[in-house]
């Protein structure tokens, strides 16, 4: 447990504080009542932030594209131009949505805090690989990987020129708070995805209970009584983790559905700044390369920004794709129950937990446009290679 309470108290460090120093999450955490709340000062901090992004990225932007300008590829400059638009209207309308949504937030975060402590106790294990996973994904991509992609690209191409600076400076930081937002999504899947872990624990010990009783482990000589006492029981505990499996689902739906604007922008940027880097490095080699002086640093920084914007994707699906197989595999788990001789009752609260299930969808839908899953992520990949396919005839017959 020690080694779980380190892990959570760095993600803590790592992804909830600087959610509220960057003015992303206007919401506070009461350790003693273990409830979030709407706090005027993180309040204030979302209002500069808004304000910051919605006035001051435009200008920074406008000096980075006549910085970039490239004279010989059009093309290249609209997919640079088309990349920091994406990027400016993901921020402003997250900022926007935090600000009237803020309200809806923290009842959705106290919704999952009562869940979890509800169906988590001190002694419990809280899934310590997933959380080490997740922690590493922090440290790597944001706290490592970043700095070195956007920190490498100021000798080799920004240069030291104040307002080249400022302005390099101000994008690095739009894509570090795109890298928070993203951060606010996993922490509510992973979160999810232990709930849900919980309750499969609960079920499989319900159905172990109901297996004893059928094998008479649990009766006392064989009486009658203790029989329809535990089978009371169990349909008790069974109506309840239906209970606590709808809350959960029903909260991940309404998370989604906030989110679900800046998670179509950000999947549609990182999938635009995989297509725009790579035919960007392919313009630059093709004018570049035979200079003798060619320096290689604008191009490893680009391909490392590609690099973290593939790994977040990677993440961002995996994390999802997990919490929706945990939340599948309850049914299954009910289900071994089957060929055991189960009271009427407990009949009952299985038979209405499995409906309730069949008649819903735990993927990760966005507008129900897409699911983030492994699909989506093999369909995009298929699709980038083609669009990179074409990028690359089209930039061929340019020369």
């Amino acid at each position: 447990m020690h080694t779980t309470c380190r892990t959570v108290f760095r993600l803590k460090v790592f992804v909830y504080r600087p959610l509220q120093l960057l003015g992303l999450l206007p919401i506070s955490f009461d350790s003693k009542s273990k409830r979030f709340f709407q706090s005027q000062w993180n309040l204030l901090l979302s209002i500069v932030q808004t304000i910051i992004v919605s006035s001051m990225l435009p200008v920074a932007y406008y000096i980075l594209v006549t910085m970039v300008y490239n004279e010989t590829s059009g093309l290249s400059n609209l997919m640079v131009i088309l990349e920091l638009i994406i990027g400016y209207f993901l921020l402003v309308s997250f900022c926007v949505k935090m600000l009237l949504r803020g309200s809806n937030v923290t009842e959705i975060l106290n919704i999952f805090g009562g869940i979890f402590f509800n169906v988590c106790v001190e002694s419990d294990c809280i899934d310590e690989n997933l959380l080490r996973t997740y922690l590493r994904k922090v440290i790597l991509v944001d706290y490592i990987l970043f700095p070195i992609t956007f920190g490498m690209y100021i000798p080799f191409s920004i240069g030291w020129k104040l307002s080249h600076l400022i302005s390099w400076l101000l994008n690095s930081y739009s894509i570090f708070l795109m890298l928070m937002i993203i951060n606010l999504f996993q922490s509510t899947i992973i979160s999810s995805s232990i709930i849900y872990l919980k309750l499969n624990n609960r079920v499989t010990s319900a159905v172990q209970t109901l297996r004893k009783l059928n094998e008479n482990q649990i009766t006392i000589s064989g009486s009658y009584l203790p029989k329809v006492k535990t089978y009371r029981n169990l349909s008790l505990e069974i109506n309840k983790l239906c209970y606590l499996h709808r809350m959960t689902t029903e909260a991940v739906q309404r998370m989604i559905g906030i989110l679900s604007m800046p998670l179509l922008i950000i999947t549609f940027f990182q999938f635009f700044v995989v297509l725009t880097e790579a035919y960007y490095n392919y313009i630059y080699l093709m004018n570049n390369m035979f200079i003798p002086s060619f320096i290689y640093g604008q191009i490893l920084s680009s391909t490392l920004f590609m690099l973290m914007c593939l790994l977040q994707f990677y993440y961002t699906v995996s994390f999802s794709a997990q919490m929706t197989q945990r939340a599948e595999a309850t049914a299954i788990l009910l289900n071994e129950s089957f060929y055991n001789d189960a009271g009427r009752c407990v009949e009952q609260s299985i038979e209405m937990f499995t409906l309730e299930m069949l008649h819903r969808d735990y993927r990760v839908r966005i507008y129900d446009c897409f699911a983030l899953d492994f699909t989506l992520a093999h369909s995009a990949a298929a699709t980038m290679t083609t669009y990179l396919i074409l990028l690359v005839q089209f930039g061929l017959n340019n020369y």
